[in-house]
C-alpha cells in the first residue's frame, strides 16, 4: 500500500485519471477490502467517465458565466505568440517526460488486457525518469510530501484491519441502517448522498481519506442489503472531494493560492465557483442516474 501511494505521488499527472488524488487512493482502499478489488481503468470509465465529462464541461461554462471579467481584457494574439516564444523550444527532458506520461496513460487504459498493476507502471515510469536524469535523487526527498505518502499508504490498509478486528461489521450495523430511508430509490440515494458528502467535506479535511476508508469498508454490506454496486461510490467520493467552496476543501486551490501569492482570487470568487461546481455536479447526476440504472448499478 505504501508503494502504491508513493508511486501515485511521484508520477505527476496520474491522479487526474480517476478524479484527482481520490481515484488512486480509492483503488488502494478497495483492494484492501475483502470482496472488492483494485479499480482498473475499464471499471472507472464504466461508472465515472460520463459524470466526469459532464461536470468538466459544465464547470467551465458555469465558471465563465460566474467569473466573467467586467471589462474586456483586450489581449491580442500577438501577446500570446510573444509569451509562447519566450518558452523556447521543447527540451529533451520535456519530450521524454511527455512520452513516459503518455505511455503510463496507455498502460492504465489497457490494464484489462495486460494486467500489469498501475502501481508497477508508475514505479517503472519513476525508474525511467531517474535513469534519464530527469528526476534527481535530491528531488525525491525534497519534492515529495512523505508525510502525506505515509499517511495515505498506511490508511489504505484500513480495510483489512477493519475486517479482521470487526470494525467493518460494527460500522455496517450502524451506517447501513442509517441510509435505509434513501437507499430505496436510486434518484433519492445519489442526490441525497452527494449533497451530504459535499457538506461532510467541510468536516473531513484529511483529503477525504477517513471517509473513503469507511465507505469502502461498508460498501459490500450496502450492496448486500440494497443492491447498490460499490463502484457507484467512486465518482460520488471523487466529486465531493474536489469541492471548491473554501480553499482548504480543495488541494489544487491551496496550491494555486500559494503559487499566486494569495493574489489570484478573493474568497467570494472561490465561493461562487464552488457553488457553480456544486450545481454542475448535481445537474450531471440527473443524466448519470438513468445511465447507472440501465447498466445495472442498482439491483
Amino acid at each position: 500500500m505504501l508503494i502504491t501511494a508513493w508511486a501515485m505521488a511521484v508520477i505527476p499527472g496520474t491522479g487526474w485519471l480517476t478524479g484527482s488524488l481520490a481515484g488512486p487512493i480509492l483503488s488502494g482502499f478497495y483492494a484492501s477490502v475483502p470482496g472488492l478489488g483494485a479499480i482498473d481503468f475499464a471499471s472507472w470509465a464504466k461508472v465515472a467517465l460520463l459524470p466526469v465529462a459532464l461536470i468538466s464541461i459544465m464547470t467551465v461554462v458555469i465558471g465563465y458565466l460566474l467569473l466573467k471579467p467586467a471589462e474586456k481584457l483586450n489581449i491580442s494574439r500577438e501577446v500570446f505568440r510573444e509569451e509562447y516564444h519566450k518558452l523556447g523550444p521543447v527540451s529533451r527532458s520535456e519530450k521524454v517526460t511527455g512520452l513516459i506520461l503518455a505511455s503510463c496513460f496507455l498502460m492504465f487504459v489497457t490494464n484489462s488486457f495486460h494486467r500489469v498493476p498501475d502501481a508497477a507502471v508508475c514505479l517503472a515510469g519513476l525508474f525511467i525518469l531517474a535513469a534519464m536524469n530527469i528526476i534527481e535523487s535530491k528531488e525525491l526527498s525534497s519534492g515529495i510530501s512523505w508525510d502525506l505518502v505515509l499517511f495515505i499508504g498506511t490508511s489504505m490498509g484500513f480495510g483489512s484491519v477493519f475486517a479482521v478486528t470487526g470494525v467493518s461489521a460494527w460500522m455496517s450495523g450502524v451506517l447501513v441502517t442509517a441510509i435505509a430511508p434513501v437507499a430505496v430509490n436510486p434518484w433519492i440515494f445519489v442526490l441525497v448522498i452527494l449533497l451530504l458528502m459535499f457538506l461532510w467535506r467541510f468536516v473531513d479535511i484529511a483529503v477525504y481519506v477517513p471517509t473513503m476508508a469507511i465507505v469502502s469498508a461498508i460498501s459490500p454490506e450496502i450492496f448486500s442489503h440494497y443492491g447498490i454496486n460499490p463502484l457507484v461510490w467512486v465518482p460520488l467520493l471523487c466529486i465531493a472531494m474536489n469541492s471548491f467552496f473554501l480553499s482548504y476543501t480543495n488541494m489544487f486551490a491551496l496550491v494555486a493560492e500559494a503559487n499566486m501569492g494569495q493574489g489570484g482570487w478573493t474568497a467570494g470568487h472561490l465561493a461562487r465557483y464552488g457553488f457553480g461546481y456544486f450545481a454542475a455536479a448535481m445537474l450531471a447526476m440527473l443524466i448519470t442516474i438513468p445511465y447507472w440504472i440501465s447498466i445495472g448499478m442498482f439491483g
